[in-house]
């Protein structure tokens, strides 16, 4: 509930005003209306207390100005929970102003306070998105600034609910298929690293009072253990820059470039990171359409909704292909990297007149395809961690106990 400040007329000439709580602006003046008031003006007064309410007015007071990021869960609740709003009849301040009350995290609430102050102010709701880069993503803002260009806004925040749906459950499905693997290598890191800083100089000073021959294996590994121990900061140092190096590069569009292509040639990790670009490409150009757009427009909003750079290029080039008259499924078999069943379901779709249906098709089909790839991976990921870890400590092991099963031998 709200508090709301209000003025009206009746029918007698009289003029009045008053305070009410409400759940809405537009409830409370209908409810005036049926009272027999007319000429109803109502305004916001101050919030009514609850806890999300009151830890952002604390923020307020206390000068916290920065905006928060919200997780893909929040964003998925904002956008759910204001498509339904929407659909129910609320206007769109209205809907902000409610979910204030029930976010389910104070970031959120934050954020809400932000865009309906914005709102406030005449901007559009994609405007007021704008202003808040840190908690929601190109792909968010660019399908609801089409969604208002078209004029269904509602439209196309359901699509955009579906959209984020599908990548958080993909990103949950790779993150469940990396955790293992990770904790695996991590693991031998260590083991390895005790190994050689702490282990194996006391098998050295052994082999060396006992005067052993030691085989190629064992010093080399000895010779390992040595620089690591002399140089080993200078690795460390290495690695780090390598990775600010390759961190730097990978910001600026030619390095993205650069290593899409190179990771689209791997073996069967090329193949799945198509698949999943394709479905990003299909299910996003087909929210875009279902919510209001021309072909071109929607084209122009893809560019920016896509993590990909390979993909916003063939974006770019499918709008321009586009306006000079090229059909779409042509453009995107000249790209090369869009995936045939895609092509074949977009000529389908550019002659029956169900473009926006056909990719939504193509996009379910892909993920379903990305999904199966993901899960074959995760289940041959454990054994091959596991066997790579052995192979590393075994031989190990080996290089260092070599030397003492021969002289077990001369002996």
């Amino acid at each position: 509930m709200f508090n709301f400040k209000w003025s009206a007329q009746s029918w007698a000439g009289e003029h009045t005003h008053g305070s009410a709580r409400a759940p809405s602006a537009d409830a409370l003046r209908g409810q005036l209306q049926d009272a027999g008031w007319f000429a109803v003006t109502v305004s916001r007064a101050e919030w009514a207390l609850s806890p999300a309410n009151f830890r952002v007015q604390a923020s307020a007071a206390f000068g916290h100005k920065r905006t928060p990021s919200l997780t893909t869960p929040d964003q998925l609740w904002l956008v759910a929970q204001l498509g339904l709003l929407l659909d129910a009849g609320l206007s769109l301040i209205d809907a902000i102003t409610l979910l204030q009350e029930t976010g389910p995290s104070h970031a959120l609430a934050t954020v809400l306070h932000r865009i309906e102050a914005e709102l406030q102010r005449g901007q559009a709701l994609s405007q007021a998105l704008s202003a808040l880069p840190k908690a929601f993503d190109a792909l968010t803002i660019g399908v609801i600034a089409a969604a208002e260009e078209g004029g269904q806004l509602a439209i196309g925040l359901r699509h955009l609910a579906g959209h984020l749906r599908k990548s958080q459950h993909m990103r949950a499905q790779l993150r469940a298929a990396l955790t293992y693997p990770t904790v695996v290598a991590c693991v031998a890191a260590m083991v390895i690293g005790v190994i050689l800083v702490w282990v194996i100089p006391g098998f050295e000073a052994q082999f060396a009072r006992e005067k052993i021959p030691l085989p190629w294996l064992t010093q080399q590994l000895i010779q390992l253990s040595a620089d690591l121990r002399s140089h080993g900061w200078l690795l460390l140092m290495g690695s780090g820059l390598l990775w600010h190096l390759m961190h730097r590069q990978n910001q600026s569009l030619r390095g993205q470039l650069r290593l899409e292509r190179i990771l689209f040639l791997l073996p069967r990790v090329g193949t799945w990171l198509l698949t999943t670009h394709s479905a990003a490409f299909a299910q996003t150009l087909s929210s875009l359409l279902q919510a209001g757009l021309p072909l071109r427009s929607a084209l122009s909003h893809l560019q920016a909704a896509l993590q990909s750079a390979s993909f916003r290029a063939i974006a770019a080039q499918a709008k321009n292909d586009v306006e000079q008259g090229v059909p779409l499924h042509t453009s995107l078999r000249g790209s090369g990297r869009v995936l045939p069943l895609l092509v074949q379901l977009c000529a389908v779709g550019e002659a029956t007149g169900k473009l926006d249906q056909l990719l939504d098709n193509a996009a379910n089909a892909l993920s379903d395809e990305a999904d199966r790839s993901l899960k074959l991976w995760a289940s041959l990921l454990e054994p091959i961690a596991i066997l790579i870890l052995g192979l590393i400590v075994g031989t190990m092991v080996l290089a260092m106990y070599w030397p003492i099963f021969q002289i077990g031998q001369t002996i």
